[in-house]
C-alpha cells in the first residue's frame, strides 16, 4: 500500500499503476466533519503525516485532528491537538495498537491508546535545554518534534526540527 498526499487529498497508487484518491476533495460542500465520506472532504494536509493503524484504516493529520478512514470510506476524528492548526507533523502505530503522534507547537509527542485515551509520552512542553540528552521521556525538552517511527525492536525514534533524532527506551 502505498498513499501519498498533498494540500488537500490523500492518493492511493494502485497495483497497475493508476492512483486513486481515498480522501479529499476541491471544494468544501461536504464539509470535512466526521461522518462525511472522506472522498467527499476538503481536509488540511499541509503536514502530509500519514499512517496505517493495526487493523489496515488510513490514519492522517488534518491540520490540528489526528483523522482516521473507516472501514465505510467516513471519516472520523480520533484526537485534537491542542496548539492550533498545522501542528500535528508525525504519526507511529506501535504493536499494541497506541497510536503516536508529534505535536509539533506543544512541543511533545502524545499517545492515542486503542480505548480512546490521550496522554503525553514524550516531553516536557518547554524549550529549555534541547541538547540534554538522557532524560525521563515526560523531563526532555523537545525541539519542535516531527517525524515519528517504530525501529526493530519497537522503540519510538523521534525526529527534531534542526536538532536530533531521540529514542524512547523501554523504560521511558
Amino acid at each position: 500500500r502505498l498513499v501519498l498526499a498533498d494540500g488537500n487529498r490523500v492518493y492511493r497508487l494502485e497495483s497497475d499503476g493508476n492512483v486513486s484518491v481515498v480522501a479529499g476533495a476541491d471544494d468544501d460542500s461536504a464539509g470535512n466533519a466526521d461522518g462525511v465520506a472522506a472522498t467527499a472532504a476538503r481536509l488540511s494536509l499541509f503536514d502530509t503525516a500519514l499512517a496505517f493503524d493495526s487493523d489496515g484504516r488510513l490514519l492522517f493529520a488534518d491540520a490540528a485532528r489526528l483523522r482516521r478512514i473507516e472501514d465505510d470510506g467516513t471519516l472520523s476524528t480520533l484526537a485534537v491537538s491542542a496548539g492550533g492548526s498545522l501542528n500535528i507533523r508525525g504519526i507511529a502505530v506501535a504493536d499494541d495498537g497506541a497510536v503516536f503522534f508529534s505535536s509539533f507547537v506543544e512541543r511533545q509527542v502524545m499517545r492515542l491508546d486503542p480505548d480512546g485515551t490521550v496522554s503525553v509520552a514524550v516531553g516536557s512542553g518547554d524549550v529549555v535545554d534541547v541538547s540534554a540528552a538522557d532524560a525521563p521521556a515526560l523531563e526532555v525538552d523537545l525541539a519542535f518534534p516531527q517525524s515519528l517511527v517504530f525501529d526493530a525492536a519497537g522503540r519510538l525514534l523521534i525526529a527534531e526540527r534542526d536538532c536530533c533524532i531521540r529514542r524512547l527506551d523501554d523504560d521511558g
